[in-house]
C-alpha cells in the first residue's frame, strides 16, 4: 500500500468511526479519543487528517448530504407524478427526521451559534442544501413544463423550513405528526406555487 493509499484508508476509517460515534452519542459527548480508538488509530492520526471534531463532523454531514440528494434525484426520475409527494415525504422523514445524525446536528447548531467560523461553515452546508434542492426542482420543472411562481431557491427554502418545523416538533413529541402529513404539506406548497400546462 502506497503512502497516499494508507492516508486515504486512515481518513476513511476515521470518518466511518466518527459517524458511528456521533450517531450514538451526539456531537457534544463524542470525543476525538473515542473516534480515534474505535478506528484503531491514535490522536496523532486524527489530527493528521482533521483539524478538530467540527471538521470531521462537517465532512460527514457534507458527504451524507451529497448521498441523500443523489438518492432523491434518482427516485424522482423514476417515480410517476402521482407518487412524487409520497416519495419526497418518505425521503424527508428518513433524512431529516429519523437520520442517525439528527441529534448531533441539532447539538452542532447550538455550538456553532457561538463560533463565527463554525456558523459560516454550517451556513454553507445549509446553503448547499438549498442549492441542491433548487437544482433538482429546476430540472423537474423543465422536464415537465412546470412554471414556478417563485424562484426555485425560494421554493426550496420554504420546503426546507416546513420540514425543519416538522422535525423540531417530532423531536419533542414523536407522535405529534404522522409521516402521511408531510406529503400533504409538500403538495399544498406545490399546488399554491406552481403552474402546470393545460
Amino acid at each position: 500500500m502506497s503512502r497516499a493509499e494508507s492516508q486515504a484508508r486512515t481518513r476513511r476509517l476515521l470518518l466511518q468511526s466518527a459517524a458511528k460515534v456521533f450517531a450514538k452519542r451526539g456531537y457534544n459527548a463524542a470525543t476525538i479519543e473515542e473516534i480515534s480508538e474505535k478506528a484503531g488509530f491514535s490522536r496523532g492520526a486524527f489530527y493528521a487528517n482533521f483539524a478538530d471534531k467540527a471538521e470531521i463532523f462537517l465532512s460527514i454531514a457534507d458527504a451524507q448530504q451529497q448521498q441523500d440528494f443523489a438518492d432523491l434525484a434518482g427516485r424522482i426520475r423514476v417515480t410517476p407524478d402521482e407518487k412524487i409527494f409520497d416519495v419526497m415525504g418518505e425521503w424527508f422523514f428518513r433524512t431529516l427526521v429519523n437520520a442517525p445524525l439528527v441529534r448531533a446536528l441539532d447539538e452542532f447548531r447550538l455550538v456553532a451559534q457561538d463560533e463565527p467560523s463554525l456558523r459560516k461553515r454550517l451556513a454553507d452546508l445549509a446553503q448547499a442544501d438549498i442549492d441542491l434542492s433548487a437544482e433538482m426542482l429546476s430540472d423537474y420543472c423543465q422536464r415537465h413544463n412546470v412554471t414556478l411562481k417563485v424562484p426555485p431557491a425560494t421554493f426550496a427554502g420554504l420546503v426546507t423550513a416546513l420540514i425543519s418545523g416538522y422535525a423540531q416538533r417530532l423531536a419533542i413529541d414523536p407522535k405529534a405528526i404522522s409521516s402521511e402529513e408531510i406529503p400533504v404539506g409538500l403538495e399544498a406548497f406545490w399546488t399554491a406555487l406552481s403552474e402546470h400546462p393545460t
